[in-house]
């Protein structure tokens, strides 16, 4: 359950999944599980830019579209995403089911 929690969050803090390799996101996971795997909790600021297609085909230095907020995990499930920028998002999960908060739209999924 806890690594399912932490694909999940992966999945969604990489912005195209054909970027990363399957081997490469367990390779990843690993590394978190041997470093960190007997913390109580942690929290981590987050910074993630997504660079459509077409800003790639478009001349010059553009930015894609880049957020940044803090993520928050506490063993075994308890996951929390709170995204800062661009507009305030918060992603939540209890290793069974994700909320995501969007406070603009008044809407919780």
């Amino acid at each position: 359950m806890l690594l399912r929690i932490i694909i999940t969050a992966v999945i969604l803090l990489v912005p195209n999944k054909s970027v990363v390799a399957a081997d490469e996101v367990s390779d990843i996971l690993s590394g978190l599980k041997q470093r960190y795997g007997s913390l109580p909790g942690m929290s981590v600021p987050y910074t993630r830019e997504i660079i459509s297609r077409t800003i790639s085909m478009l001349p010059g230095k553009m930015r894609g579209d880049v957020a940044s907020g803090t993520l928050h995990f506490k063993p075994p499930y308890s996951l929390r995403l709170d995204q800062d920028k661009p507009d305030h998002e918060t992603l939540v999960s209890d290793g069974d089911k994700i909320w995501w908060h969007v406070p603009s739209k008044n809407m919780v999924n």
